[in-house]
């Protein structure tokens, strides 16, 4: 990759800049036209998530803001809060991943980014409109209009603890409601869902927005009311504003500073999945680097397999959530990088990471099944689910949190501040870090808990905290974690948050399949 062939693929990329959606707001606190999303010329939000990185995702963000600002923009249809536990499903790269928790601390960063700290927006910043309450992504072409399989429970424990992190702590200000349906009840029509919940339990006070093609649906689609007048009047009684339709408008260049924001965004958000050695490459005539996309498996597959005949060393770079990577495809290949939706600097990036220039550091935020009969193949699954298969094995291709670099990294066990706590308390974990390698990198450690034993069913894994820090050759240090009543919380039979006195198992480790544990007993609060 060329330092020429680099500025010609980036002017392309910048000629080829995505256009940003303008519309006009529907509420009064908020005048002026809004935008759809951030500019696509920056690393998107599932790429952003692989870096596992919340101040990088707020420094994206505050600089979307800006540039929405600088197009007249005051409401931004950003971030999008879905939970997405199949890459099939929805458009998987405008989220933040597979988990509730990490999909809550990526969207509370990116609210801040956009919005400010503070209760209304300040200079250079927007108005963030969260996407879309409530439920999974929807199969299809992405109108997220359809039944939700899914019941309360999984509801709270999943899908809503990121709209929840995002009105408690980043005072978000605008909610977009999906189109779907929940129970046979259209989710701009649920009394449960937006009074009850919404505005009782959560207290939340901002606005809910929903596209005017949405509020169609009710009458065109769901059935559930007589005409296009009764739509309105029944969203209107649920306290939904209506959204217009977007107008395009074009997005600005980024400028100098912008551009190497982005860079520095594409190059911490690159995973490396596999490496037997041949990375980083010397010279790029020492290898094969082959981009896999979106598209055909077997058309894919047979790419990979005509780079293997040519005798060099094969790098494959994922550029999709969805890139048809198979078990073959993992086994030919001597490095995998997941490197998606990057933006403009994405070729950049790629060669900083392929060359050594750069020590990757990302994770994933979304396992990778061996087979499409393995999918949806999210971490956090019931104690019985996945048990076995007769003729394979239930383990996926790449674990959730999973990620390689040019270094190595010890780390202790966890060290707890305290073996017991009673349920209103609260303990420190301490895990240890060293780089054992010879280069300077960065190793993200994450924080898992397990109810050993409950009233109701449990995962077996639930991600409660993590901390990416960047260590120099023999360095060490001590990463901490506060672990309180809301880490241990769960609902009951009576779909009461509570925490359940009992043994805790605390699990910390790189990723989701390499943990190592210490046992937390809890009491009963007084």
């Amino acid at each position: 990759m060329s330092a020429t062939n680099n500025a010609s693929k980036n002017a392309a990329w910048l000629a080829a800049a995505v256009l940003f959606a303008c519309v006009t707001s529907p509420f009064a606190a908020t005048p002026g036209p809004a935008c759809d999303g951030i500019d696509a010329a920056l690393p998107q939000p599932l790429a952003l998530a692989s870096s596992w990185d919340p101040a990088l995702v707020r420094e994206v963000h505050s600089l979307a803001a800006q540039q929405a600002r600088s197009r007249g923009c005051a409401l931004v249809l950003a971030p999008t809060l879905d939970v997405v536990r199949d890459a099939r499903r929805g458009v998987a790269e405008r989220t933040f991943g597979e988990d509730p928790y990490l999909v809550g601390e990526m969207g509370v960063a990116a609210i801040e980014g956009l919005q400010g700290r503070g209760a209304t927006p300040g200079a250079g910043k927007v108005t963030s409109a969260a996407m879309h309450l409530a439920g999974p992504p929807l199969p299809g072409d992405g109108s997220e209009v359809g039944p939700v399989p899914v019941a309360e429970r999984e509801l709270r424990e999943i899908y809503f603890p990121p709209f929840e992190a995002a009105i408690a702590r980043a005072n978000l200000r605008a909610i977009v409601v999906s189109r779907n349906e929940l129970d046979s009840l259209p989710s701009l029509a649920n009394p449960w869902l937006l009074k009850d919940v919404v505005r009782g339990e959560w207290k939340y006070t901002g606005a809910l927005l929903a596209g005017s093609d949405a509020i169609t649906d009710l009458h065109a689609i769901h059935g559930v009311a007589a005409n296009a007048d009764a739509a309105s009047r029944i969203a209107s009684d649920a306290g939904i504003e209506t959204l217009d339709r977007p107008s395009s408008t074009e997005a600005a260049p980024l400028n100098a500073s912008a551009r190497a924001l982005a860079l520095k965004a594409a190059q911490r958000s690159i995973v490396l999945l596999k490496n037997d050695g041949t990375l980083p490459a010397a010279a790029a005539a020492n290898v094969l680097v082959l981009r896999i996309g979106d598209g055909d498996a077997a058309a894919q597959q047979s790419r990979v397999d005509a780079a293997k005949t040519t005798g060099r060393p094969v790098v494959v770079v994922l550029t999709s959530p969805r890139s048809p990577l198979t078990v073959k495809m993992s086994e030919q290949a001597n490095a995998i990088l997941a490197a998606w939706n990057l933006g403009e600097r994405s070729d950049d990036a790629i060669a900083d990471v392929v060359s050594g220039r750069v020590n990757p550091g990302g994770k994933l935020p979304l396992t990778l099944s061996r087979n499409a009969g393995q999918m949806p193949a999210f971490y956090n699954v019931k104690p019985s689910a996945r048990r076995g298969y007769l003729f394979d094995t239930t383990d996926p291709l790449y674990t959730f949190g999973s990620g390689l670099g040019y270094s190595t990294f010890t780390l202790g066990a966890p060290r707890l501040s305290a073996a017991t706590m009673d349920a209103k308390g609260s303990i420190v974990v301490s895990v240890d870090v060293r780089n054992t390698g010879k280069l300077a990198g960065d190793e993200t450690v994450q924080l898992y808990i397990r109810d050993k034993v409950s009233s109701v069913t449990r995962p077996v894994l639930e991600l409660k905290g993590f901390q990416r820090i960047a260590l120099k050759p023999a360095e060490a240090r001590t990463v901490t974690f506060k672990v309180d009543a809301r880490s241990l919380e769960m609902w009951n039979e009576k779909m009461q948050r509570v925490v359940e006195p009992g043994d805790f198992e605390i699990m910390t480790g790189n990723s989701s399949s390499q943990l190592q544990s210490a046992t937390l007993t809890v009491r009963a609060a007084p």
